[in-house]
């Protein structure tokens, strides 16, 4: 069986983030993420719930990150995070996607926005 699949849509924007983002749970999951094979093609991502450490290390390209908290409110979003990079975050952060670079942008997506995560 494979790995769980989402579809990640903003509901503020009606537009859409991910039509596919892997979700990483388990321990080997969430910290190999997208250096282990989620691989960042267009409509992908990587939605990683309960952890608090974000990383790059690993990636060889850009990435978008969106952090959501506990109702899958945007709190916090990073354009084109650099490969091998590292972060300790806040509590209030329930969950962050891991998206190819530009979806931000292309989506529209803001602080305050409401995202819908469906199997997808």
């Amino acid at each position: 069986m494979g790995r769980e699949r989402v579809l990640v849509f903003n509901q503020t924007r009606e537009s859409v983030l991910s039509l596919g983002a892997d979700v990483a749970d388990g321990l080997v999951d969430r910290w190999g993420g997208l250096a282990l094979g989620a691989h960042l093609r267009p409509g992908g991502g990587l939605w990683i719930r309960s952890f608090r450490v974000l990383h790059t290390i690993g990636v060889t390209s850009r990435v978008d990150v969106v952090c959501l908290d506990a109702a899958n409110q945007v709190v916090e979003i990073q354009e084109g995070l650099l490969p091998f990079q590292v972060k300790l975050l806040p509590d209030h952060i329930s969950s962050f996607l891991e998206l190819p670079a530009h979806t931000i942008h292309d989506s529209q997506t803001e602080i305050g926005d409401e995202l819908a995560i469906s199997p997808s």
